[in-house]
């Protein structure tokens, strides 16, 4: 609705006689002149009370004026003035969009829908705020049925697009923007679905049909960029791609595309350096982390691509890509042999891979083992013949030296001296292809995204249609999803400043992401049960036809989709669309694939999507069970099933697969006692004869159908499952909540306990250093002097013996030699002394603190940001420690060389002196008594102040730390009803 349209709406709702009817008719006159600034002036200036219709006005008039603070403000008057005010809230709710607060956009236009709930652009401005927070499934649904009420509305139209593509459904983009009138907006989605599907010459007219109106059309721009891109014509998609950057310099799309661009034209810093200005606006995205992977290898920066490949690792365990790069720089570092192990490993999940055979191949001639290595390496170059790593280092295969060390530095020099090519694989989809496919790859059975079809399609297939029922109301999820919300917030909520012992929450957001984004997702039905019991004949019952085959090991599913269909994806990560009657013939072909989907259109399975898994295999994460065990089976095989009762607390159905094994009499007593050994929990319990069932669907035998007990199962299901989705999601969403702030609180109260138990134990560690203190300076002051004294006494005892040979020389010259060697020898002699002593007093104070810091290490045992601490502490005390005694002891030393240096031993060598040899050089000699004693007095205060303080300040943070968490967490949560 226009701001004209607007105006008139509002001001119909002002009454004939209102005070301030006149006012807000000639501020609207001013604002329709585009005076805004004079609306503006008589609206504040006058001093009446506006109400909500005023306060629209005000606001309108902000906007215009540019002045969006003050137009925020103004519209949240008029909603709380006049709750009614449908425009104020639709106003408020785009000025949050823009603002890109999504949140609170969401918030109020929940609130607009309310008011007017088949309001087509409101329809449409919630639902691009839902596909900007990532919830393109929840955009799709309110698309729709805004299209439903406005069927043309070009906004909503886009607004389905944007969903579409979101979700990687480009062929249905196209098919819908074709079929009818296009905006710019709308033409550029267009242009990159076709894109998407490889139509890159009908794209580029849409492009420039754009530009040709706004020149400046950000997405007009970059889309020209990949249609020049595919054509090979990359100078000029460069140009296209700057024009965009300068218009949307912090959009990392455009970076990446940047960096794509400048990769396939060997532009490597450039690509490496657009690659990494998109991960500092999209830390997460791993096409970013893979397009600087391997600018960074195309520059032979190994240790660089390391760690792009770690970081890309955390979003794609198994990404082949990654896990060379890693093991390149593994082999590098010298471990050739772990780097192999892991290789290894890696390539039996993607054989095909070139960058593993690669590494592989590095890592064998690391090894000494040429011969292999030059058969993984010509392997790389066969399956990527622009592979320009593996073409440096297969030369150099046989040429390298015996020993390892230099065999692995001629490889390295090998590896970092080729031609720098550009190791990129062939280019990936345009636009989030990509990414969309990994995802599904990497998803839960429970999280694959179906396509939700038109709504009111006509609904074929075995199962009978059920009324359409409306499961899409945003007012509804927002009121099942309040706690959830609300708790995802309180667990937002980051550590203050220097607090330490902050519990790890960061899985539990996750998850609460996960349930909230997650939350309209059909319901998972997994058929569960021990292997041989019928559970792909009774999928394929399902199904109404034999489409899986038995043996099968890939994950089966079934669920639901515009038009019937199936779709088969490969251990490799291959797509596979095809008829449904065709797909026995493509599984022929690739009978070993991942996964097998059954689309069908059913209306029953636009909330529940049934899966099978592969036997052996861990059970999917399921909303819902139907758990299969053999009708003669004894009840101890029903434990499993009661377990999964007791711990999931969530529906299940218990059947007795091959049924008609039993007579009818010993099947109801079957039935019955499996019923009482569950406690009575399962949703029903029913006999079920699948082949049979599949027989009578088949040949169109309802009588037989009945008998198989396909009817009762189906019954259940849709009396269980499918009319109560709704109500089920919403316990699921509120049980999920439950368990995540349970959880929550739990680690917070044990962060609590944590840090009180530390603080007491730094408490006493204190204390006790305060004895070490005393205990160090009594050595220093007391017992390390009187030991140097002792030394030194003995260097004289053992030089006094050379006194007869001084005094016996009879040339001064002589003497006077036989002096200076006597200094040198008691000047040697007094540094081992005092060497000694030092050593000793370094020895005593090394065990001293290594006890100290095993008490902090037990203090914060597991805690490795603590034990990070810790370490750089001791290294610094290490430090200060050889620094002191270099500083005291080298002094002492320093100072008795030089009295050494300058006693009068020439005079006493020269006068013969009567008694103890030993004491007269002491006394006379040196005059050692007057030696002043080595001052060590501040030595254990200045070495230990660091410590203490240490652990002082840790005290403190510990308790400070100790109340931030329990304010902020436990006191916050349970509050909120943990």
């Amino acid at each position: 609705m226009t701001d004209a349209r607007q105006l008139d709406v509002v001001l119909r709702q002002v009454p004939s006689d209102a005070p301030v009817r006149a006012l807000l008719e000639t501020a609207a006159t001013d604002l329709r002149a585009g005076r805004a600034d004079a609306c503006v002036a008589r609206l504040t200036g006058n001093g009446a009370e506006l109400g909500g219709p005023g306060a629209f006005l005000l606001g309108l008039a902000y906007l215009r004026l540019g002045d969006l603070y003050r137009a925020s403000a103004a519209f949240e008057q008029a909603a709380e003035a006049d709750p009614g005010l449908h425009a104020a809230h639709v106003a408020l709710g785009r000025l949050y969009v823009q603002q890109r607060d999504h949140a609170r956009a969401a918030s109020v236009l929940r609130r607009a829908l309310e008011l007017a709930p088949e309001d087509g652009p409101t329809l449409a401005l919630l639902a691009r705020s839902y596909l900007a927070v990532g919830r393109p499934r929840r955009a799709e649904a309110l698309a729709r049925r805004g299209l439903e009420i406005v069927p043309g509305d070009l906004s909503l139209r886009g607004a389905l697009a944007a969903a579409l593509r979101g979700q990687g459904r480009h062929g249905e983009t196209v098919e819908l923007l074709e079929a009818g009138p296009l905006d710019d907006e709308t033409r550029v989605a267009l242009g990159r679905s076709l894109l998407a599907v490889g139509r890159a010459n009908d794209a580029r007219p849409h492009f420039e049909a754009v530009l040709r109106r706004d020149g400046e059309s950000v997405g007009a721009l970059a889309g020209l960029a990949e249609v020049l891109e595919h054509a090979g014509r990359l100078a000029e998609a460069r140009g296209y791609v700057l024009r965009a950057l300068a218009a949307a310099p912090d959009v990392a799309r455009m970076h990446l595309l940047s960096a794509r661009i400048h990769l396939a034209d060997n532009r490597l810093v450039g690509a490496l350096r657009a690659a990494e200005t998109a991960l500092r606006l999209a830390p997460d995205d791993p096409v970013a982390m893979r397009l600087a992977l391997r600018a960074s290898l195309g520059q032979r920066r190994f240790g660089t691509a390391a760690e792009f490949a770690d970081a890309l690792l955390r979003q794609a365990p198994d990404d082949p890509e990654a896990v060379a790069a890693l093991a390149l720089q593994q082999v590098l570092d010298g471990q050739a042999s772990t780097a192999l192990g892991q290789l290894q490993a890696a390539l039996e999940a993607e054989p095909q891979a070139g960058p593993l055979h690669r590494a592989a191949g590095c890592a064998l001639l690391a090894l000494g083992r040429p011969d292999e290595g030059a058969g993984r390496l010509a392997h790389a170059l066969r399956l990527d013949p622009e592979d320009a790593l593996a073409a440096s280092a297969l030369p150099a295969a046989y040429d390298l030296p015996e020993a390892p060390a230099e065999r692995l530095a001629a490889l390295a020099h090998a590896l970092r001296s080729g031609p720098s090519r550009t190791t990129i694989a062939p280019r990936p989809p345009t636009g989030d292809v990509e990414v969309a496919v990994e995802a599904l790859m990497r998803a839960e059975p429970a999280a694959t995204l179906p396509e939700p079809p038109p709504r009111h399609q006509p609904a074929t297939g075995p199962i009978p249609k059920l009324t359409p029922r409306d499961t899409t109301s945003p007012i509804a999820v927002a009121g099942a999803l309040e706690a959830a919300i609300d708790l995802q917030q309180r667990l937002a909520v980051a550590p203050p400043p220097g607090v330490v012992g902050w519990p790890d929450l960061t899985d539990l957001r996750a998850r609460l992401d996960h349930l909230i984004t997650h939350h309209d997702e059909p319901l998972t039905v997994a058929l569960m049960g021990p292997p041989g019991v019928g559970r792909t004949t009774l999928l394929n019952a399902l199904a109404g036809q034999a489409v899986i085959p038995r043996g099968s090991r890939a994950l089966h599913l079934i669920r639901h989709g515009r038009k019937g269909g199936a779709r088969i994806i490969g251990r490799s990560g291959e797509v596979i669309d095809c008829p449904l009657g065709a797909l026995a013939v493509h599984l022929a072909e690739r009978p070993d694939p991942r996964r097998i989907e059954v689309m069908l259109p059913v209306d029953e399975l636009r909330g529940v999507s049934i899966v099978d898994p592969p036997t052996g295999a861990e059970p999917p994460p399921a909303d819902v069970a139907v758990w299969l065990v053999a009708a003669d089976a004894p009840l101890e095989a029903w434990a499993p099933t009661a377990e999964w009762l007791r711990r999931q607390a969530r529906p299940a159905i218990a059947a007795l697969a091959r049924a008609d094994v039993l007579p009818l009499d010993a099947l109801k007593r079957q039935l019955r006692a499996v019923h009482d050994h569950l406690d009575g929990r399962p949703l029903g319990v029913v006999g079920l004869a699948p082949e049979q069932g599949l027989a009578a669907l088949q040949a169109r035998d309802l009588k037989g159908l009945k008998a198989s007990g396909l009817v009762a199962l189906h019954r259940l299901l849709q009396g269980g499952v499918v009319q109560r989705a709704d109500v089920l999601r919403d316990e699921a969403a509120a049980r999920g909540t439950s368990l995540i702030r349970r959880d929550a609180l739990a680690r917070s109260r044990g962060a609590v306990a944590r840090l009180e138990r530390q603080a007491g134990e730094v408490g006493a560690l204190s204390g006790r250093l305060t004895v070490d203190r005393a205990n160090l300076r009594h050595e220093l002051e007391a017992e390390a002097p009187g030991r140097l004294r002792a030394a030194l006494r003995q260097v004289v005892v053992a030089r006094a013996a050379e006194l007869n040979d001084i005094q016996q020389a009879r040339e001064p010259e002589v003497r006077e030699r036989r002096v200076l060697g006597l200094r040198r020898r008691i000047s040697a002699g007094f540094d081992q002394a005092v060497d000694a002593v030092s050593q000793a007093l370094d020895d005593t104070l090394r065990q001293q603190l290594t006890h100290d810091f095993e008490l902090l290490d037990e203090v914060y045992h597991g805690d490795p940001v603590a034990q990070a601490r810790l370490a750089g502490l001791r290294a610094t005390l290490d430090g200060y420690r050889a620094l002191l005694l270099e500083q005291t002891f080298g002094r002492y030393k320093a100072f008795l060389a030089g009295w050494v240096a300058h006693a009068p031993l020439m005079r006493w060598a020269s006068s013969a002196h009567a008694g103890d040899p030993a004491a007269t050089l002491a006394s006379v000699g040196l005059r050692l008594d007057a030696v002043p004693p080595l001052d060590a007095a501040e030595f254990a205060a200045t070495l230990l102040d660091g410590l203490t303080g240490f652990v002082q300040q840790t005290a403190r943070a510990l308790e400070a730390s100790r109340a931030a968490v329990a304010e902020a967490l436990v006191d916050t949560l349970a509050q909120g009803g943990g």
